[in-house]
C-alpha cells in the first residue's frame, strides 16, 4: 500500500515534460482579473519543474518561475494577486514562497534546516497560510500569516495536504502513515476521521459549498477519485480506470473537477464534471504537468 508520505515525496520530485518552446510573459500584476478562467500548475521545461499558468483550454501558456531547484504546489490567495508555492532548497529542506500572480516580487516565508515544507493553501479571507511540514520525520500541519510571521504547530496531530473549508472553520488532512482523511476547528481541536478504509484516502477538496469532498482513495499506482459528503457518507466513485488518478480540485463555480491523472507513462491534467461525467484532457501537450490549482475568481 502507498503511504501518504510517498505520495507527498513523488509530487515534489522532479519529472521530465515537454512543453511549448520560447519564454513565458506573467500576468499584469495590476489587472488581477486577467486570471479568471485560468489555472496554475507545476511541471518541466528546460529539465527544471516550474510554476506555470494557462487557459483551461490549455492556450496562453505562461511560466511564473525561474528557479535553479524545484518549485510546485501554487495555491491563488482568495483574491487571485498573489500565489504561494512550495520551492525545494536540498533533499531535507524545503521552504514555503509567496510570489505576486505576474510571478514577482518572490519571497521566502520559511526554510529551516533539514525541515520539509509543502503544499500550502491559503484560508478563505486571505489572513492564513496553512502547509504541510515535515521534520525529525514527523508529519504535521502547520499556519502561519502571509508574511510569514505568527508560525505555530496546528494541534499535536501527524498529517498532511491541509485544505480550509468554504468558512474557513476547519481543515481537512490526511494522515500518516495510514492514509485516512479527518476534518479538524481551525485552532487544531476536535480531530474527527472521515474515513477508514483498508485502501489509502488522501488529497481532500472541499467542494465551494462546502457540502462534499472529494479525495483520492485506492492502492499503488492505481487511484481514483471519489467524492463523500462533508461528514464522511454517501462516498461514491466518480473515475474508473486503469490509471492512477490523483489530487482533486474543484473549479471555484463547483461544476467541474480537475485532477491528476498517470496514463500512457506521463502525469496530465484532466477535468470532468462534477459527477464525473465528460471526461477529457486539459493539457494539449506531452506532460508531466502536477499539483494544479484554479484562479478563484
Amino acid at each position: 500500500m502507498m503511504r501518504c508520505i510517498s505520495i507527498l515525496a513523488l509530487s515534489c520530485l522532479a519529472v521530465a515534460t515537454i512543453l511549448p518552446s520560447g519564454p513565458g510573459y506573467g500576468l499584469d500584476s495590476t489587472d488581477v482579473s486577467s486570471c479568471d478562467g485560468m489555472i496554475a500548475f507545476s511541471s518541466s521545461h528546460e529539465g527544471n519543474p516550474e510554476i506555470y499558468l494557462m487557459k483551461m483550454d490549455g492556450s496562453a501558456l505562461t511560466r511564473l518561475t525561474d528557479n535553479q531547484n524545484r518549485d510546485g504546489y501554487p495555491a491563488w490567495s482568495p483574491d487571485g494577486a498573489r500565489i504561494a508555492f512550495y520551492a525545494y532548497e536540498d533533499s531535507t529542506t524545503w521552504s514555503i514562497n509567496v510570489m505576486d500572480s505576474n510571478g514577482e516580487n518572490r519571497t521566502r516565508l520559511t526554510g529551516t534546516a533539514g525541515v520539509r515544507d509543502a503544499a500550502p493553501v491559503w484560508s478563505p479571507d486571505g489572513t492564513t497560510i496553512a502547509f504541510s511540514r515535515v521534520r525529525d520525520d514527523r508529519h504535521e500541519i502547520w499556519v502561519m500569516d502571509p508574511d510569514g510571521g505568527g508560525q505555530r504547530r496546528l494541534g499535536d496531530f501527524d498529517g498532511f495536504a491541509p485544505q480550509w473549508s468554504p468558512d474557513g472553520s476547519q481543515l481537512a488532512f490526511c494522515t500518516v502513515p495510514r492514509g485516512e482523511i479527518f476534518i479538524v476547528a481551525a485552532d487544531g481541536s476536535s480531530p474527527r476521521q472521515l474515513t477508514d478504509n483498508e485502501v489509502d484516502d488522501m488529497w481532500p477538496a472541499w467542494s465551494p459549498d462546502g457540502a462534499t469532498i472529494a479525495f483520492m482513495s485506492g492502492e499503488r499506482d492505481h487511484h481514483q477519485i471519489w467524492l463523500m459528503n462533508a461528514d464522511g457518507s454517501g462516498a461514491k466513485r466518480l473515475t474508473n480506470n486503469g490509471y492512477d488518478d490523483w489530487r482533486p480540485m474543484w473549479s471555484p463555480d463547483g461544476s467541474k473537477i480537475a485532477f491528476l491523472s498517470f496514463r500512457e507513462g506521463k502525469a496530465g491534467i484532466y477535468l470532468m464534471n462534477s459527477d464525473g461525467s465528460e471526461e477529457r484532457h486539459l493539457t494539449p501537450f506531452s506532460d508531466y504537468a502536477l499539483q494544479v490549482a484554479w484562479c478563484p475568481k
